[in-house]
């Protein structure tokens, strides 16, 4: 099933091969309006969250955000997202399949 076109993209990832991997992806398959992207440092954090209750249909998150000076976790951006109302698509992106990590995204 294809995504309707002219979506618009925040994502957060530490990495920027994976940040730059998700925008071409994303502008491949989905023909979006628009993907931003964050996670260069810390303040990227609030940046997103703020554009993701701005004016995001989808919001997709790296679960492990680590910095030097402190490290985020995807599902606690999640809840505060969606304690201020956010109502398009989240998604979780990682790496870790431990069976905790599992049970956390599923929530």
């Amino acid at each position: 099933p294809s995504l309707p076109h002219g979506l618009r993209i925040v994502c957060i990832d530490d990495s920027a091969i994976a940040q730059r991997l998700l925008v071409h992806q994303l502008m491949k398959l989905a023909a979006p309006a628009e993907v931003r992207t964050y996670g260069n440092d810390p303040t990227d954090v609030s940046e997103f969250v703020k554009q993701a209750l701005g004016h995001a249909d989808i919001a997709i998150l790296d679960q492990n955000i680590d910095f030097p000076q402190k490290t985020f976790l995807g599902t606690d951006i999640v809840e505060e997202l969606l304690s201020q109302g956010f109502g398009g698509l989240l998604c979780i992106r990682s790496a870790n399949t431990a069976d905790h990590d599992v049970a956390l995204y599923k929530r």
